[in-house]
């Protein structure tokens, strides 16, 4: 209520593409912890071994993981648009309609993709939830899923650079508020997306 409350007085714009950063932080939050909770379980049940002993690529089998963050999360975007719109009375504005549905999938792809990459070295530790606890804020934080990535420090543009989710969140601004570079972000996402979710492979 308090974010969606401050969200009436930005540019109706500017409020679309704060709300879909707010929720692709949900969506890498769930796809995170819950791939490390289930890692969890199957440890403890004893089970991991045979997963990990599988003929299956890792990745392939914790992808079933990640196809619910993915729907929750462009059903949380198109939610909490229409609460902003029916309860506040906000009625968002897009300069690009179509690339804006463009990035936003890219950008929940590649939080998903990400976070495959991620949850196949939890098997390596005991408690994965600790490590799933530890790169939670960092990576939307280096994604620029909160502020834009030209506001943090020099040092951190590097590390945002390898990161899929920073090109779908500039995407995801450019087709919000306007800009010229949407397609090459889209492209660079999508590309990084693949990568990560092939990573074992290569």
């Amino acid at each position: 209520m308090t974010i969606c409350s401050g969200l009436t007085s930005m540019l109706p714009m500017r409020m679309l593409s704060c709300l879909a950063m707010l929720t692709s932080m949900g969506v890498w939050a769930t796809t995170l912890f819950g791939c490390g909770a289930a890692i969890q379980l199957h440890r403890q049940a004893g089970t991991l071994q045979l997963l990990v002993a599988s003929p299956l690529p890792l990745p392939l089998i914790l992808m079933q993981y990640m196809i619910a963050p993915v729907a929750t999360g462009l059903y949380a975007l198109v939610v909490t648009i229409a609460w902003g719109w029916i309860v506040f009375g906000v009625t968002p504005e897009v300069t690009e309609p179509l690339w804006m549905a463009i990035a936003a999938i890219s950008l929940v792809a590649s939080l998903a993709a990400l976070g495959l990459l991620i949850s196949s070295t939890f098997v390596l530790v005991r408690n994965a939830n600790s490590l799933a606890n530890i790169l939670d804020f960092p990576i939307w934080l280096a994604c620029g899923l909160l502020i834009p990535t030209s506001l943090l420090p020099d040092w951190v543009a590097p590390i945002s650079a390898v990161l899929s989710p920073t090109w779908g969140a500039k995407a995801l601004r450019e087709a919000a508020n306007g800009g010229s570079h949407i397609a090459a972000h889209v492209g660079i996402c999508l590309g990084q997306a693949i990568r990560s979710s092939l990573g074992d492979k290569a």
